[in-house]
Formats: C-alpha cells, structure tokens, sequence
C-alpha cells in the first residue's frame, strides 16, 4: 500500500463544536490539513474555494442536511470524486444505506473512536490518491498511444504515397514500350498523376507553335476546351 503523504486535506462538516474539536485533534496529530464546516452550505462555500482530500460529512445539521450536501457535492463534475465519510450518530440501517445510495464510501459512529475513525480515513485516502494515480497514468498511456498511432498513420500514408510512385513509375516503363500514338501516352500519364497524386482531375498543356500560348492538348476529369495566354 502506498505510503500516506503528508498534508492531505480533510474537510470536517459537523454543527457540534466538541465534534469539530475531537475529530480536528485525532486528524492534526497524524499532520493531515484541517477545514471546518458547521453546516451544508459552508461546506459548498470551502469545497469552491479549496477542494479537499475527504470529507467527514455528519447527517444531522441546519439549513443543508448531510445528505443533501452529499446529494449536490456528488452532482458538481468539480467534486463528484472526492470521498464522503459521513458521520452518525446511530448506526441506523436506513441512515446508512441511504448515504451509500448518495455516493458516501463510509461511515463512522458517534462517540467517535480515534482508532477506527483514523483506519478508515486513512483507507480512504490512500485508496483516492491510488485513483489519482491510475487516471493520471491512463491519461499518459492514453497520450502517448496517440502519439504512436499518429506516427504510425503518417508512415502508412508516406508508406502508400511511395507504393503509388513506384507503381506509377513502372506503369510509365511499361507504357514506353506498349503505347503506339501520342493520345495513348497522354491517356496513361494523365491517370498515372490522377492515381499517385490522388486528384479528379488532370490537364495536359503544351505550348502553341509560335509560343504564345499552353493549349490543352489532354484531359481527364476536366473539360477539353482552354488555353492559357503566355506573357510576353
């Protein structure tokens, strides 16, 4: 198991100060960071501002219950992923399945026991910063597999041009020494550059006799009619 870094951050959420003052004495002594909450909507307040580690989260507290605030943490994109430990004051069937349907991955008992409360804040933790580390190791692979199948279609496709040229090229060869009329030649050029260059269209010009003009002498793909006016 990874080692715990130190620092990590836990967000208390609990409207009793001998709560707070328990849980932050427990945690401060194992170097984590502390934030304080006293209800629902504190919390939201901090977790925008610093987002921590975990969040010990207790149910019963004014304005925002622990369970809504789970509800609205577990919605944000932002801090759906930060681990919820909720605390109770009695282990009730229902309170408990509940906060597991919310998304919360624990929970822990009131009067709190220093050893069990540390246990399972430390599992927790390792098991979040062991996530991190595969998401942050996947995005990597997943770069660097980018990187090797774009490398790998530019080959392929430098690969292709080169059998096109080749091809053409022997294409060329053979025409020298099977064609019998100028049309015939310029038909064969003309699809030759059409399939190595991959275009629709191909026009062949020569110039006029007193060179004054390129006169279309072939096309394919294109209209025969034009010419183009030399400069002077």
């Amino acid at each position: 198991m990874t080692e715990k870094k130190k620092g990590e951050r836990v967000l208390i959420v609990d409207d009793t100060l001998q709560n707070i003052q328990v849980l932050g004495t427990v945690l401060r002594e194992e170097q984590y960071q502390i934030n304080v909450a006293q209800n629902g909507l504190q919390a939201l307040e901090l977790v925008a501002k610093v987002e921590p580690d975990l969040i010990l989260l207790d149910i019963m507290m004014p304005e925002l219950d622990g369970f809504e605030t789970c509800k609205l943490l577990k919605a944000d994109e932002k801090t759906r992923d930060i681990p919820i430990i909720f605390l109770t004051a009695k282990a009730e069937t229902d309170d408990i399945v509940s906060g597991f349907e919310l998304g919360a991955v624990d929970y822990v008992t009131k009067p709190f026991n220093p050893t069990e409360l540390l246990a399972r804040v430390k599992t927790h933790l390792t098991m979040q910063r062991l996530r991190r580390e595969l998401k942050a190791y996947n995005e990597q692979l997943e770069h660097m597999v980018a990187e090797r199948t774009a490398e790998l279609q530019k080959a392929h496709r430098e690969l292709q041009v080169k059998v096109r040229e080749l091809d053409g090229r022997d294409r060329l060869g053979n025409a020298q020494m099977t064609l019998k009329s100028v049309d015939q030649a310029y038909e064969t050029i003309m699809e030759v550059v059409r399939d190595v260059l991959r275009v629709e269209q191909v026009c062949i010009y020569r110039p006029t006799a007193d060179g004054a003009r390129l006169e279309l002498k072939a096309a394919l793909g294109a209209s025969r009619a034009g010419a183009i006016q030399l400069p002077e």
